[in-house]
């Protein structure tokens, strides 16, 4: 369930930024440029899989604070695992608890399930997120390759079958046309599924997809501070400009 103050599918695709450290301290320098840059940003990601075990053995105190810091700005938690392109290494159990925790937090709008997790976890943790009136951003990762458009359809269904709010699918290109197939299946899965979209090419040659995909159908887009948590991310000065040719300049967040 989306919290009708996110305005996702309203305006412009919002901008998500990633906040990547072992605590608050390694982050204060990349919070401090968000809240420089406020107005281009519209939810922070907590990349929980690098954090350090005493930051994770703290999450809750450390999410407070965080909140505080962040001076307002909705935060989707997520723990990305090795498998799907992140740090972390929790095994399904750990990676169940880890994500309970934070949906019961209430600093807490939106939270990333993958959805290549076993399903005895995706479920249950989707059940959680909509008691608990927290967002679900479900995801799916391929850093090798970009699976054939019909392969893409096939996972987006199984998505909105599966409940999430937001369908999450990021692809690895080969070729320009990987890129163009990526961007049909999001112009397509639009058409067809009720919950939000979002479809990301990476790498330099998926950059169109970032800064475009709002006019197929993408909701969010993702874009950096400092340091990039996925290849192909922009800063999100250059970002909010080119969204803002694409989408139109009249769609302020």
């Amino acid at each position: 369930m989306l919290n009708p103050k996110l305005h996702i599918g309203e305006g412009h695709s919002k901008i998500v930024v990633s906040l990547l450290g072992e605590n608050l301290e390694k982050l204060s320098r990349q919070i401090k440029d968000i809240l420089s840059s406020h107005r281009y940003v519209d939810i922070v990601e907590l990349r929980a899989d690098y954090f350090s075990d005493e930051t994770l053995a703290n999450l809750e105190q450390f999410l407070t604070a965080l909140q505080e810091e962040l001076n307002g700005i909705p935060i989707l938690f997520t723990y990305r695992t090795k498998g799907q392109g992140g740090h972390g290494d929790y095994s399904s159990d750990e990676y169940f608890e880890l994500l309970q925790r934070a949906i019961q937090h209430p600093a807490i709008e939106l939270v990333d399930i993958e959805m290549l997790m076993y399903d005895d976890i995706v479920k249950p943790l989707i059940d959680l997120s909509q008691s608990e009136a927290v967002g679900v951003v479900l995801s799916y990762h391929n850093f090798e390759y970009t699976p054939k458009f019909k392969e893409l359809m096939a996972i987006y269904t199984s998505m909105q079958e599966m409940g999430g709010d937001i369908l999450k699918v990021a692809v690895m290109p080969e070729t320009g046309h990987d890129v163009l197939v990526l961007l049909q299946a999001v112009f397509e899965a639009k058409q067809q599924v009720s919950q939000y979209i979002v479809g990301i090419s990476m790498s330099e040659l998926g950059k169109i997809s970032r800064i475009a995909g709002g006019v197929f159908g993408s909701c969010i887009t993702f874009g950096a501070i400092t340091e990039s948590a996925a290849p192909g991310q922009l800063h999100v000065d250059i970002l909010k400009n080119q969204l803002e040719m694409y989408e139109g300049s009249q769609h302020e967040s």
